[in-house]
């Protein structure tokens, strides 16, 4: 991941303008776009529950629905082994990123304007893209945050997206919109949680 990250850090500067990372770092910039969501999120439920139909013997595949043992334990070994290596995929890309999460803007000059650079330079162009990219970018806002990530304040950032939702949503194709509407419901979807007891707030949130 790091030789993959030093590559790609060093040819950004070819299609950015220099002022760019007076408000949002090359490293950020890059973290961003050189992962997705099978990096950060591994669907854990997802995984388990068809690893329990497969053993239970209630997962039909195949045209017919008609799975004999022998095929079902080869399906149920290969999605043990895939869900294995998504969470040490995940797990490593975590450590790694916990390594980069205190210099990852510090060398930024501007850092009044880094939540702005950062929403139209990584989210907006992405998020937009697909069902996967909205929920990737809200994943790694989180992460940032959990990630106690200096000069990323979580108050500037929830109130910069709700201050632009209405624009953004009236200036998407349809499609667009769908998938802003997947990000904006897990964004809720964790400002409910934090709301839901001030213990739960303090512990996950607490000055970020």
């Amino acid at each position: 991941m790091e030789e993959l990250f030093q590559s790609t850090l060093s040819q950004v500067d070819s299609f950015a303008p220099k002022d760019r990372w007076q408000s949002v770092s090359k490293e950020l910039y890059t973290m961003f776009w050189i992962l997705n969501l099978k990096c950060i999120a591994v669907p854990g439920v997802d995984y388990s529950k068809v690893i329990k139909e497969l053993k239970l013997g209630k997962r039909e595949t195949g045209d017919s629905g008609k799975v004999k043992a022998e095929d079902r334990q080869k399906h149920l070994h290969a999605m043990e082994v895939e869900y294995k290596t998504a969470t040490q995929v995940a797990s490593v890309i975590s450590r790694w990123m916990k390594t980069k999460a205190g210099g990852l803007l510090s060398g930024v000059e501007n850092h009044v304007d880094t939540i702005s650079s950062f929403l139209e330079t990584c989210i907006v162009p992405r998020c937009g893209q697909s069902i996967p990219d909205a929920l990737y970018c809200s994943r790694f806002l989180l992460l940032l945050q959990q990630l106690d990530t200096p000069y990323f304040n979580s108050i500037q950032l929830h109130d910069k997206l709700y201050s632009t939702i209405h624009g953004l949503l009236f200036s998407s194709t349809e499609t667009e919109a769908w998938n802003w509407g997947y990000f904006f419901g897990e964004v809720l979807k964790r400002l409910l949680h934090w709301r839901s007891s001030k213990a739960v707030y303090e512990k996950e949130c607490g000055s970020r």
